[in-house]
């Protein structure tokens, strides 16, 4: 059983993410950030502000939207729900000290940014210092955190002692092997609460959340484009600086992604790890055995928003659509004649060399 909004008629199967649509139109945000002044209208949204901006995450009342700075202050709140007369006065007290603390009691004399600890602001001086207390003596890199020096060290003296008992892989950090154990078992524990699609990690879910609120905290300082995860930053970085760190031994070719490098490396091994489990057909890139399943399976995920013809790939259906628009994208450098398909273009140009000939 489906449920319609009254405004703009889209369906819902829960009744519960009906009422978080309503907030698109009602522009209701009852879920307020105790670190600042912001408001969002998604519980899941208010969590990924502050593990941003805020690196840390308040304790949110599962029977309303109330936040708070400290777990002690939700427990408290609980008993509300409980016995509302009875702790009255125990929750205007908390609420009183989360209104005093709600920024923080330590605060940086340089930036004025709030702390709730007093040993999160020491280690933040030092982003304006540039002090690195901890000097790695293999290969000089240096932290301002002794706990991420220590098992940064590990790394050198290769000091695997967390092993999954199942495949035997060893990682330097338990919550990797646990991380890694979800492969195992195939359990997704974390799960979106806006559209339900579950993840192995946490950190994927938090990477997930950002495809909601839009969000790209990491920007490019020489062009200024944003990105949701600093990982994809500091490889367009490269686009830029020229870099190409990973190279072929076999022929010299560099790339900007190791995954690059793997898949360029079976051209010269000619492996194809990946086989259909109808036809047999092996494949070098996964990418093109999903598309090639899409040959049994008859689907045709594509359609054309003007006349409803359907296309196995983006890449027809992208083509398709210059029927429509009568765009020619692929002009001929010789004589200016423009076409719709590359393909084309190609072959006209044979016709210039064979005038040569």
């Amino acid at each position: 059983m489906s449920h319609a909004c009254d405004v703009c008629r889209r369906r819902f199967n829960y009744t519960s993410m009906l009422k978080l649509h309503y907030r698109s139109h009602t522009g209701e945000k009852p879920f307020r950030c105790v670190f600042c002044v912001k408001s969002f209208s998604h519980e899941a949204h208010l969590i990924v502000h502050c593990r941003i901006h805020h690196q840390r995450e308040p304790y949110v009342c599962e029977l309303g939207s109330n936040t708070f700075l400290e777990k002690s202050y939700l427990e408290q709140h609980s008993m509300l729900h409980k016995d509302e007369k009875k702790y009255k006065a125990k929750v205007n007290l908390k609420r009183q000290k989360t209104t005093q603390t709600s920024e923080g009691p330590h605060r940086s004399e340089i930036c004025e940014k709030p702390f709730i600890q007093k040993g999160d602001l020491n280690v933040h001086y030092r982003s304006h210092t540039k002090e690195m207390a901890y000097s790695c003596k293999e290969c000089g890199k240096t932290f301002t955190s002794k706990s991420n020096f220590v098992t940064h060290e590990k790394i050198h003296r290769n000091e695997r002692n967390y092993v999954c008992e199942i495949c035997k892989k060893a990682f330097i950090q338990k919550h990797h092997l646990d991380a890694h154990h979800l492969i195992h078992t195939q359990e997704k524990p974390h799960v979106c609460v806006i559209c339900n699609k579950a993840f192995s990690k946490k950190i994927t879910l938090t990477y997930h959340y950002r495809v909601h609120t839009k969000e790209r905290p990491y920007s490019c300082d020489v062009c200024g484009k944003a990105f949701s995860r600093r990982s994809i930053l500091n490889v367009h970085y490269r686009i830029h600086t020229k870099e190409r760190p990973y190279a072929c031994d076999v022929c010299g070719s560099a790339f900007l992604r190791k995954s690059e490098l793997n898949t360029h490396y079976l051209t010269h091994t000619k492996e194809k790890p990946h086989s259909c489990e109808v036809c047999g057909k092996e494949f070098s890139q996964k990418g093109k055995l999903n598309l090639h399943y899409l040959t049994h399976t008859k689907e045709k995920p594509h359609s054309c928003e003007v006349c409803g013809k359907a296309y196995s790939r983006k890449s027809h259906l992208n083509r398709h659509y210059l029927t429509h628009t009568k765009e020619k994208p692929h002009s001929c450098e010789v004589c200016g004649k423009a076409y719709s398909r590359k393909s084309h273009l190609n072959r006209h140009y044979l016709t210039h060399t064979k005038d040569k000939c």
